[in-house]
């Protein structure tokens, strides 16, 4: 039925489970048997005869001491990812609490994972705003050190805590919840009181947080961690905010070569609940959809670009998406999801009460829980009553509100679990999510209130429904206009609502563009279900662009609903020869006239460019020569 190998036996030394020191057990660490023990398997100091693993990694000189002043009982496992080589680095920030149970303060513990005592006499450790906290002293080999209560204060919902040695190097970094530093899917979650937030391994450094990092229920403040998840038996004295129960694994992009894998997936679902997987977004270089296959990480996988599953027991999981082009090339992305006995609201069912009484009580409730004016206080779940589309980006993941806007995008044009409405004056807008998918008739135009919580997909707000009955169409208004912007004036506040872009395609591929009208350049992406088709565009035509304003990884990006949203104002022409000489020649006693001996320099390239590469490398010169080219060249 089952095998187990560890240490040196039977000699197969590079798949057999370490061999565990005397007092320590040798405990499965993941849910899954992948047939490699080693992978399977972690030394723990806490044995668990009869229970739960608990997986404590030991440490040199170690203590085991624990401190459950800030956490119940309860048991858990710590999820190591197989496919990345841990790699160590000598001082590691290992554990900290940014969020503090009463009595407690904020603090941050280091961990020297070296060989030899360190000096910390001119190193520093700095927050997200800034504010430093000087060091001193020094760490001695496999110990630890705690900056109880550091200068400023780590922001609740997210922040960037940075290590710097005496030499000014960056020694270590964690970025932790909704801070965002470029790349949100590697930050690390957020732990809220009473909990922290700790390395799986002490020392255990694989550049991505997401994977080293977890929520524990026991602060082991100066000691080895204990990764004890939350669980919903576990009693504490303040509930866990909603924001750590539900998050969505966002609608992110993951590129190779010229392939697009996205993926849309509940990140923390509950046991028997039937979890939606989708990456029907997916294309390859030629614009064809990718083969999916899903790896759940219980040991089960099936095909498809969309695809359905059940966990029947809670724990973490590992899954790994791969997608393969026609040649067969692959293209893979990997995360985790958390499988909960069940996941208890913050806030009650009933109706939401939309009363100047009830903007007093959140209003009264968010005072109190403030930790100081620098601080960004991680607000339980509640009833916000009515909101404006524009008011949501402040609200927590979990909040219930009643929103109201029209609709600017039916679903299944770019899901079929969501739309978008956008206010009445075309400023903000929102998604609309139904797991369920049984919308009641929608029309562009409609106008509409809903009643749901708050979600995030990325840096997608969402307000998400439970049933079709939770939209109610008010009435008939007249279909949105879009609004006509310069590209340098799109910023992420303007989410969700509906623009208009003019200006040249500057690249064209299968599954998106780029447009630049002189001030910028802004990606317009197509998602399958728009339908768009593009055979008749090239690079170097001038577009008229509408669509949705969306988030994604690298930022904003423009999302047409259909065909009928991206017009050719004009073709692009290829220039003849003596064109582009005589283009040349003008650009050539401009800048004699302007830019004196750097001319020759730039014209040297400039004599083999056509008009679009003239245009992009102008345009880097300043949009005053591009302008001027523009009008040289008619």
């Amino acid at each position: 039925i089952d095998k187990a190998r560890y240490g040196d036996f039977e000699g197969v030394i590079a798949t057999n489970a370490p061999a565990p020191d005397k007092g320590n057990t040798l405990a499965r660490s993941n849910y899954t048997d992948t047939d490699n023990d080693k992978n399977d398997f972690a030394e723990t100091t806490v044995p668990t005869k009869g229970q739960a693993n608990v997986i404590s990694a030991p440490a040199v000189g170690d203590s085991s001491q624990t401190n459950s002043d800030g956490g119940g009982s309860g048991s858990g496992v710590v999820i190591n990812n197989p496919n990345l080589q841990n790699s160590v680095g000598a001082i590691v920030i290992n554990e900290l609490v940014s969020d503090p149970a009463k009595g407690m303060k904020e603090f941050i513990e280091l961990y020297n994972a070296g060989d030899s005592a360190i000096s910390l006499v001119n190193w520093w450790i700095e927050d997200g705003g800034g504010v430093r906290t000087d060091l001193n002293g020094q760490i001695a080999a496999k110990k630890y050190l705690v900056v109880d209560g550091p200068h400023g204060s780590l922001n609740n919902d997210g922040e960037a805590i940075s290590l710097y040695d005496s030499g000014r190097n960056l020694a270590d970094k964690v970025v932790y919840g909704s801070w965002n530093d470029g790349n949100l899917k590697d930050n690390a979650p957020t732990a809220a009181d009473p909990y922290s937030l700790a390395r799986k391994a002490d020392g255990g450094d694989h550049n991505n947080d997401a994977f080293d990092f977890a929520i524990t229920q026991v602060i082991t403040m100066g000691a080895g961690n204990i990764i004890q998840r939350p669980t919903a038996s576990v009693s504490t004295s303040t509930p866990v905010s909603v924001l750590e129960k539900i998050k969505l694994i966002p609608a992110a992009l993951f590129q190779n070569g010229q392939s697009v894998l996205e993926v849309d997936a509940e990140r923390d679902v509950i046991v028997d609940e039937v979890v939606a997987f989708d990456a029907g977004n997916s294309l390859d270089a030629s614009g064809r959809p990718l083969r999916i296959l899903w790896r759940f990480g219980d040991g089960r996988s099936t095909e498809g670009v969309k695809t359905e599953h059940i966990y029947e027991e809670s724990g973490n999981y590992f899954v790994t998406v791969e997608g393969f082009d026609q040649a067969n090339q692959k293209i893979e992305e990997s995360f985790y999801i958390t499988v909960h006995d069940s996941l208890e609201s913050d806030f009650s069912d009933d109706p939401i009460a939309v009363s100047d009484e009830a903007d007093d009580a959140v209003a009264t409730e968010t005072a109190k829980s403030a930790k100081s004016a620098n601080k960004s206080a991680k607000p339980r779940a509640s009833d916000r009553g009515e909101v404006s589309l524009e008011q949501i980006d402040g609200l927590a993941s979990g909040d219930k509100v009643k929103v109201r806007g029209v609709v600017s995008t039916l679903p299944g044009v770019f899901g079929s679990q969501y739309f978008y409405i956008t206010d009445e004056d075309n400023q903000n807008g929102a998604q609309i999510y139904l797991y369920k998918k049984d919308f009641p008739v929608l029309a562009l135009g409609d106008d509409v209130t809903v009643v749901g919580t708050i979600s995030r997909a990325y840096n997608e707000m969402r307000v998400k429904i439970l049933d079709k009955k939770d939209i109610f169409i008010i009435g008939k208004k007249t279909e949105l206009a879009a609004r006509s912007v310069a590209i340098e004036e799109i910023s992420p506040e303007m989410r969700g609502a509906l623009l208009r872009v003019e200006g040249e395609i500057t690249e064209l591929k299968s599954a998106y563009m780029y447009m630049d009208d002189g001030s910028e350049e802004l990606k317009v992406y197509f998602k399958k279900g728009a339908g768009i088709n593009k055979k008749e565009w090239k690079e170097g035509d001038v577009a008229e662009a509408t669509g949705i304003l969306g988030m994604a990884k690298a930022g904003v990006q423009l999302l047409p609903r259909s065909s009928a949203d991206i017009k050719i104002v004009q073709a692009a022409k290829p220039l003849a020869e003596a064109e582009d000489k005589k283009a040349v020649g003008a650009v050539e006693n401009y800048f004699a006239a302007t830019a004196g001996g750097i001319t020759t320099v730039v014209l040297s390239f400039f004599a083999r460019a056509r008009k679009t590469v003239l245009l992009a490398i102008l345009k880097k010169i300043g949009l005053g020569l591009a302008m001027v080219f523009r009008k040289i060249l008619g």
